[in-house]
């Protein structure tokens, strides 16, 4: 039972607080165990494909150093780049031990997603006891361990988290955040000890786990920051601390710097716009979306209905504060929020530094930088603390109602708790369902949001796989027509998919001229998609137009050398044009590189 009666705190024997934690770490693992259970041979999705069943960087053979080492990399276009190196030595590990059988990839996946769960539930157990022992609000040590394992439970189960557990790939996001919320537990503790020994042990360990949490994704650039506003609230830093505040932004200002640099090549303002170059927005209107967006996150947080949680969205960027209107009252509602928290900060602690934390910690990934508006694997993070302030009020409310003998009210919080957690629990595992395989994932996000054409993309792409070319092209057909009611909101290089797919299609029926015909039309919305000139080159082959194959091929070879099915190709035509020389030479190459 919850004990809570606002009176001076009883001693607990340490013995039942051991006891009463491991218990509850133990219920944190069954909660998870059960709402995951149903992900671990579930297919590969999307990103995971690029990022892990045809990324040879992370295919680790044998456990050497070399191999170590070049997982850190990723290849795109000819480049080189180090990306992400946590996230991706875990996955080349997990390559090394299965293959690309599933089963290990999720269950580790599940194994971050359980250990970052348990370090939330450590923070927020540390959060609450400092409050208690400052005053600010009066609860025992038992009420502070039940606080937090409902908060951990609320954030661990809840079906918007599932995106970040169940889609491989997303392993960046997960483990970026547990290794952020042991940086902060690190910290606590840091804090709360004493001796030059034990305070360098914490510190050291602060930093190996915020390093390894920017290594594994680049949005922990923001726990400086995190851990400074957990400072202020909670141990409630003042002017005279003022070398701490300075010295967190610079070391925040330090880590964003190296941390882009590294993943995203030395010249940062050029490489952040760049990643405008395919979007249909501006930075402008991406600025005016967020806010939007946000907004959807908050409902789905608090009221996450099955029919709002889809992989994919539909929302079609701002283009002015009133364009649509919702872009208007958003900002409006965003900056009320921000305003209470900073303006209530000391009245309500825990609410208004969630509030702020979640603030904080999208600004990475919902500000400026052009990447794609929505994904909502982005609160994975943000919204722990969201969380534990909805379990703290829950619980207190509670209690106030058993000291007021209104047994009722105090039932009915009770059933609430229990409904919540429950409902939680089965919408996350019914959400994992719909992730099973790749058709049932697309099948449910072109239903929800039938405007977005990129699922149905994916979808013929599934289709053309198993050979099913006219249910294929029916559903091209249908992408076709909804991007041509509005060109501008849909991205080129999506608008390039729908015509090589519908060209693959003509080249597997033996239609080549089509097929030619969509290859090139692609060309004027993807022009560096190699995969289009590869198919070109074959075709022209085929046709005996051994001028433009070579040209095709050529092409092909300038934006992915390193690919021997490709410079095999090359080197055929190059021999059928009687350039005997070059073509030893690229057969030389794509056996070399399929050797390495």
């Amino acid at each position: 039972m919850l004990t809570d009666n606002g009176a001076g705190s009883p001693p607990p024997v340490a013995k039942t607080l051991s006891y009463k934690f491991f218990f509850h770490v133990v219920l944190i693992i069954i909660a998870i165990s059960i709402c995951y259970s149903n992900t671990l041979h579930q297919e590969w999705h999307f990103d995971d494909n690029p990022n892990i069943v045809n990324s040879k960087e992370i295919h680790l053979k044998d456990i050497s150093l070399n191999g170590i080492i070049n997982s850190f990399y990723s290849h795109d276009l000819n480049k080189k780049r180090l990306y992400r190196p946590a996230a991706r030595l875990s996955l080349a590990l997990n390559y090394y031990f299965s293959g690309l059988n599933t089963f290990s990839y999720h269950v580790t996946n599940i194994c971050i997603h359980i250990l970052a769960a348990i370090f939330a539930y450590l923070v927020f157990l540390k959060t609450l006891l400092i409050m208690r022992d400052k005053g600010y609000a009066a609860f025992h040590h038992v009420s502070c361990n039940d606080i937090a394992l409902l908060g951990a439970v609320f954030w661990a189960i809840h079906p918007i988290q599932t995106q970040a557990v169940t889609y491989i790939v997303q392993r960046m996001t997960s483990m970026s955040a547990m290794f952020y919320m042991m940086s902060m537990f690190f910290y606590i503790l840091l804090r709360q000890r004493r001796g030059l020994i034990n305070r360098s042990i914490y510190l050291c360990l602060v930093l190996s786990c915020g390093i390894l949490a920017v290594l594994s994704k680049e949005n922990a650039v923001m726990l400086p920051l995190g851990i400074i506003l957990f400072e202020l609230v909670f141990f409630d830093a003042r002017i005279k601390k003022s070398k701490f505040i300075f010295y967190g932004i610079l070391a925040f200002l330090t880590l964003a710097i190296l941390s882009f640099a590294a993943f995203r090549g030395i010249h940062i303002v050029e490489k952040i716009l760049g990643l405008y170059e395919q979007r249909v927005f501006t930075m402008g209107q991406r600025l005016l979306t967020e806010p939007r967006i946000i907004v959807q996150y908050l409902f789905l947080i608090f009221c996450p209905l099955a029919d709002f949680l889809s992989y994919e969205s539909d929302i079609v960027h701002s283009t002015g504060l009133f364009s649509p209107v919702s872009t208007f009252f958003s900002i409006i509602f965003l900056g009320l929020l921000l305003g209470f928290a900073i303006t209530y900060l000391k009245r309500f602690k825990l609410l208004c530094f969630a509030i702020l934390f979640y603030f904080i910690n999208h600004l990475v990934e919902s500000t400026f930088i052009g990447l794609e508006l929505y994904f909502v694997h982005r609160n994975y993070l943000p919204s722990m603390f969201l969380y534990l302030s909805l379990a703290y009020y829950l619980i207190k409310g509670m209690n106030f109602y058993k000291i007021q003998n209104k047994k009722i009210m105090q039932g009915f919080v009770i059933t609430l708790i229990t409904a919540l957690v429950i409902s939680e629990g089965n919408a996350a595992y019914l959400r994992n369902d719909i992730w099973q395989t790749e058709e049932s994932l697309l099948t449910n996000t072109i239903k929800k949001v039938p405007g977005n054409i990129r699922p149905r993309l994916s979808l013929a792409a599934g289709y053309i796989g198993k050979k099913e070319y006219d249910k294929a092209i029916e559903i091209l057909k249908k992408a076709e027509k909804i991007y041509r009611t509005d060109e501008k909101l849909v991205q080129k290089n999506w608008i390039g998919l729908i015509y090589y797919n519908t060209g693959i299609v003509h080249s597997k029926k033996e239609h080549n001229e089509k097929a030619l015909r969509y290859f090139i039309e692609s060309l004027k919305y993807a022009h560096s998609d190699w995969q289009t000139h590869v198919n070109l080159g074959y075709l022209y082959f085929k046709e005996n137009d051994i001028e433009n194959s070579l040209i095709s091929y050529f092409n092909a070879w300038q934006l992915k050398n390193d690919e021997p099915m490709l410079i095999n190709m090359y080197g055929r035509a190059l021999y059928e044009n009687k350039q005997i020389a070059e073509a030893l030479g690229a057969f030389k190459d794509a056996l070399k590189i399929n050797d390495s």
